[in-house]
């Protein structure tokens, strides 16, 4: 059944599976790639665009369009 196997093999590759689950979230809730979300990252110097803090970093992003903001 192809829905054990994928089980499987999400338990047997969690790296794996979080990093493409992340790629995943940023190409479709903001239309980025892992590359483009590192470059905002690297241009902000690993701060918050909003509050200037080093956090774990997110996208900020509008909530009526489903585009970063930086």
């Amino acid at each position: 059944c192809y829905g054990e196997r994928q089980k499987q093999w999400n338990n047997n590759n969690k790296k794996t599976k979080k990093v493409n689950d992340r790629r995943h979230s940023l190409k479709k809730h903001y239309g980025i790639t892992e590359t483009e979300f590192r470059t905002m990252i690297d241009q902000q110097n690993g701060l918050c665009a909003i509050c200037k803090q080093e956090k774990t970093m997110c996208v900020d992003h509008c909530l009526s369009r489903p585009v970063g903001r930086g």
